[in-house]
């Protein structure tokens, strides 16, 4: 699992990385492997990284044939981690500690085993409930092929509301919603990028205008997240 260095020094793994940036609010953080800096919520797709021999070997790697389970079990991972990160409820004591390992298991009786060793749970009834909460990350969703990566990546400014629901749809999650905070940095992101504001605007000034723009009907009554509109869905 990759792990990043933050703006104010300390080093988080992939799991935490949201949370240490809701509190300690850094605009950047940089991959302890590639040193690639990344901003606002840009770090969520970086999910896999060069491996140690890559690092150190340079030239002189030479990569082995690429592992399809190995994919498969990324893309699973990263999936579960998102559900994780967004759950709230009486399970958030054993979520938080599912959020600091990388190998959580796929079937059932493998996950039960897996949480009765590392969690100490033995509760069958939320065991139960553990296990659907991760199982709702399944199946994953493919990752995007490079070329379609790139031409959203390439896609013109849109304008305030076109973005926020092109954020909110890109979500695995059913209600394709988002806590307000993280919303906000990947859409400034991506304005910042296009060049929208125009040379010399800095982040902090466009935050504000960029959360005036979300409209009143996609916020949830306690206001942490922003949510789709179901008729917005489609």
């Amino acid at each position: 699992m990759v792990s990043f260095v933050c703006a104010c020094g300390e080093t988080i793994r992939k799991p935490k990385v949201r949370n240490h940036l809701q509190q300690r609010h850094c605009e950047y953080m940089s991959c302890v492997d590639c040193n690639q800096t990344f901003y606002g919520e840009e770090y969520s797709s970086h999910n896999k990284c060069i491996s140690e021999a890559e690092k150190y070997m340079g030239k002189l790697y030479k990569p082995g044939s690429t592992s399809t389970e190995g994919s498969k079990q990324d893309r699973w991972q990263s999936s579960v981690m998102e559900v994780l990160e967004n759950y709230e409820g009486p399970l958030r004591g054993y979520v938080d500690t599912l959020l600091g390992y990388d190998n959580i298991p796929r079937k059932e009786k493998a996950f039960n085993n897996f949480i009765k060793n590392s969690l100490k749970l033995h509760n069958p009834v939320e065991m139960k409930k553990l296990w659907q909460l991760v199982q709702s990350a399944a199946p994953a969703t493919p990752p995007p092929s490079s070329n379609n990566k790139r031409a959203a990546e390439d896609e013109p400014w849109g304008g305030w509301e076109e973005e926020i629901n092109r954020a909110l749809k890109k979500r695995r999650t059913a209600e394709k919603s988002m806590p307000w905070k993280q919303l906000r940095d990947e859409v400034v992101t991506r304005y910042l990028k296009k060049g929208a504001a125009g040379k010399g605007c800095r982040r902090e000034d466009v935050n504000d205008i960029m959360l005036s723009k979300i409209p009143k009907a996609y916020l949830s009554k306690s206001k942490n997240k922003v949510s789709l509109p179901s008729e917005e869905e489609e």
